[in-house]
């Protein structure tokens, strides 16, 4: 990038920092607080461009001209070369739709056609009834990246500031057709999703050694209050081979989910006096017999480890399990999500202080753009979101005292995040380029 465009992009890194408050707390913009912004803006760009194009009449055969038109070109800008164009308009376009199901009002199977509705006026890819959930699922899972990400970044919250924060970003996923049982890995899966595009932001601010980048990505999975163990061999180095295939850009950047042929089961607790254990999730399927006769109990691997927060007092842990020889994924799932809601209805009755949450669902590898996503030939496509009263949230949620942070913003001590800082800052970008 040539100095005049680094430039560039700097003031647009001191307009979004300071609609979004940072400067009062003293901040300044780095190379990576801009890689950061630069990649936010060009998606709000185009995804601004796609409703403008909507709305306008534009044909999907002529959208993506339109959209290069309307918002193209300044991320390309913002950006500073055109690596990303492919990326972002797919992730605008996925997001656009699934906006669309956020805001559905109506049954899992009305919502499902807005996202598909929504996607044959924007694109000319047909997406089909059979693939339909898998769109859904992957542009829910970087939306949760991104809802994560802003919860992470309100700062230093209370025990019942935290709670709010996490009950919104359930409540958004939960109305994007996330199944009930599967909201809580959902969300530790998109911490990785985080940690990795922080991964790539710091590679791209100058050359960096594969350690150096790895302690980016373990700073946000350390700091993460959901987030399975970074230093598992395998994860690291998948994580990291993501963070560079998102550096990269093009196709290989287009990052997507890989089921790995494991299913985890995962509980969180808050409590003032204890912390859960690895014995305990354990001893939740090992206690199954019908998930015993399925899932090979002897290779549970626990990935992610019980560490308690001070301030929330929550702790969690989260087991994987292959399935038994001769058995299917698509059954440990079941039987899992049986688990799950048995556990929900028996804790339901208890009157102790103490919260617990359980989870289960796939266990998933981010892979670049290039790798194939076909599931194993064994997997079968999952259940649709219950809505029966025994599939309600694990943690309803509820009044509390203090700001509550908001599906779109966010309330910290000392300042305001908002969801139109981006579309601010997009906004103020062209006005940043003129100066």
């Amino acid at each position: 990038m040539n100095d005049a465009a680094e430039d560039k992009k700097m003031r647009l890194g001191q307009v979004m920092m300071d609609a979004d408050g940072e400067t009062m707390e003293g901040k300044t913009p780095d190379k990576l607080k801009e890689q950061k912004v630069a990649r936010k803006v060009a998606k709000a760009l185009i995804k601004d461009a796609v409703a403008d194009c909507v709305d306008a009449g534009v044909a999907p055969t002529d959208m993506a001209a339109c959209v290069k038109k309307d918002g193209g070109d300044y991320a390309e800008l913002v950006r500073g070369d055109n690596k990303n164009k492919d990326k972002d308009l797919k992730d605008a376009l996925e997001e656009d739709a699934l906006e669309k199901v956020i805001d559905c009002t109506g049954t899992a199977a009305v919502c499902k056609k807005e996202f598909k509705d929504r996607m044959a006026k924007t694109t000319t890819k047909v997406v089909t009834d059979a693939d339909l959930d898998a769109e859904i699922k992957d542009a829910a899972w970087k939306k949760a990246s991104e809802l994560v990400e802003r919860k992470e970044n309100v700062g230093v919250m209370t025990k019942t500031e935290e709670k709010a924060a996490r009950d919104t970003v359930k409540d958004t996923l939960k109305k994007a057709l996330v199944p009930e049982r599967e909201i809580g890995v959902v969300m530790k899966d998109a911490v990785t999703l985080e940690a990795i595009k922080e991964g790539a932001d710091f590679a791209k601010t100058g050359t960096k050694t594969d350690a150096e980048i790895e302690t980016k990505m373990k700073s946000v999975m350390d700091a993460s209050k959901d987030a399975n163990d970074f230093e598992t061999p395998e994860l690291k180095a998948s994580m990291l081979k993501a963070a560079k295939a998102m550096k990269e850009g093009g196709t290989k950047g287009e990052l997507k989910q890989k089921p790995m042929g494991l299913v985890q089961i995962r509980e969180c607790l808050t409590s003032d006096t204890k912390t859960i254990t690895e014995a305990e999730i354990k001893s939740l399927v090992s206690a199954d017999a019908k998930a015993v006769a399925v899932a090979d109990v002897s290779k549970a691997v626990v990935i992610e480890k019980p560490v308690k927060d001070a301030t929330t007092k929550r702790s969690c842990v989260t087991v994987a399990y292959p399935p038994k020889a001769g058995k299917t994924e698509a059954e440990v799932k079941t039987e899992f999500a049986n688990i799950v809601k048995a556990r929900r209805r028996a804790l339901g009755r208890k009157l102790s202080g103490d919260e617990y949450t359980t989870s289960s669902g796939d266990v998933n590898e981010v892979v670049d753009g290039d790798t194939s996503m076909d599931k194993p030939a064994d997997d079968k496509p999952d259940d649709k979101p219950d809505d029966k009263p025994d599939d309600k949230p694990e943690e309803p949620t509820t009044p509390v005292a203090g700001p509550p942070v908001e599906d779109d913003s966010e309330v910290s001590m000392g300042s305001v995040r908002t969801a139109a800082v981006a579309s601010f800052a997009a906004c103020a970008f062209a006005l940043a380029l003129m100066m």
